[in-house]
């Protein structure tokens, strides 16, 4: 009792501003400062610093600026037609720096939980390769932040609790993603592992929590949840909805789809490998290749020289008027290389570029060989 009472009357940590700002619904919608928390989360590594001594300096000492505690407020329709004051729904919107503030404080309050434990199962709701609105919607779920029939309720918006497609059960979020007969043909097949009488007597984050600790079920579960409760949205607005027996083949679809955008495009063009060989003592090596600008119109050749230890002696860059193509750019680029080894006095030298069709031209016989060197 004593370390937890040490525990619960110290001051404020960085560890626990940490823990905060992870808790946080990355796109809640900003407030006066024009942040969402998913700004702090990515660029905290760089902004940690100043940010966290900020938040444990008002936490420690329990003074509060002033010009933190700003807030929009928005006012949300609860019927079609609204004519009194408690017809409107009031959404404060205060800057994620308040809301750090509030996150910290209530982690601080006694709680049966391992805040470790806590960290690493919310850090597992962001990791599935699925989109981000699979993933804040997976994350709403588990805070019991969708608008199911009961929590509509709670704010007087619905009267009926009972769920629209079963009609016998109310309406929560466990109820509505999982445990409604009219989607249980749709976990039937990969998640008929889990125990429904375990499910059923705890909460839809205790279910993802089960399922989170098989990495390979991940995406199909975030994914489905997901699928089911657009399906239900649906099903009420008396839209059209995607068969129970074509949910699968629609889910994978839409991994498929989401994969493909993240990977890199495969370029068709073979790699080639270059290995750089120097030339022997006394002799240098003059590579040169020439460059397209077709944004601006323009043209530039590059020239580089090293010794036989590959150390640059010298190094020139030109812009030059854009030729009408790659090839003669090329042939320009041997002739600047060419006039510029003889300018700076180099007697032994290689040329090196990269278009083969002039070398082969300068090296090779016939036509071409008359062309390239008259021109050079």
């Amino acid at each position: 009792m004593e370390e937890i009472n040490k525990e619960l009357v110290g001051e404020f940590t960085r560890a626990e501003v940490d823990l905060a700002l992870n808790q946080m619904a990355p796109l809640k919608a900003p407030g006066p400062d024009g942040m969402p928390p998913l700004f702090y989360q990515y660029y905290w590594p760089s902004i940690r610093d100043e940010v966290s001594e900020a938040v444990l300096d008002c936490l420690n000492s329990e003074k509060m600026p002033s010009c933190l505690n700003h807030t929009f407020l928005t006012l949300i329709l609860k019927v079609k037609s609204p004519e009194k004051v408690y017809d409107f729904r009031p959404i404060a919107l205060f800057k994620s720096g308040y809301h750090a503030l509030c996150e910290e404080a209530r982690s601080d309050e006694a709680s049966s939980s391992d805040s470790g434990l806590v960290a690493r199962f919310w850090s597992k709701i962001w990791k599935p390769g699925v989109s981000g609105k699979v993933k804040h919607f997976l994350w709403r779920a588990c805070t019991d932040s969708l608008p199911t029939r009961i929590n509509l309720m709670k704010r007087k918006i619905l009267s009926d609790l009972i769920c629209h497609l079963c009609g016998r059960v109310d309406e929560d979020t466990l109820h509505a993603l999982w445990g409604c007969e009219a989607v249980k043909q749709v976990w039937d097949r990969d998640f008929n592992w889990v125990n429904q009488f375990e499910v059923a007597q705890g909460s839809f984050q205790d279910l993802v929590e089960k399922v989170l600790s098989k990495p390979r079920l991940r995406e199909d579960f975030a994914t489905t949840a997901w699928f089911v409760w657009a399906r239900r949205n649906k099903s009420r607005l008396n839209e059209k909805t995607t068969p129970l027996n074509g949910i699968r083949d629609a889910i994978r679809n839409f991994l498929q789809l989401f994969h493909s955008c993240r990977e890199p495009p495969v370029s068709n063009k073979m790699q080639r490998q270059r290995n750089w060989i120097p030339p022997k003592p006394g002799q240098y090596k003059v590579n040169f290749d020439g460059a397209l600008f077709n944004e601006n119109d323009e043209a530039g050749v590059g020239i580089v020289v090293r010794d036989s230890r590959g150390l640059v002696v010298v190094a020139m860059a030109e812009k030059i008027i854009k030729p009408h193509s790659m090839e003669c750019l090329q042939i320009l680029a041997t002739r600047h290389a060419v006039i510029f080894a003889k300018e700076i006095g180099l007697q032994l030298s290689h040329f090196v570029g990269d278009s083969k069709i002039v070398i082969k031209g300068l090296l090779g016989g016939g036509n071409a060989i008359l062309i390239y060197r008259a021109f050079v």
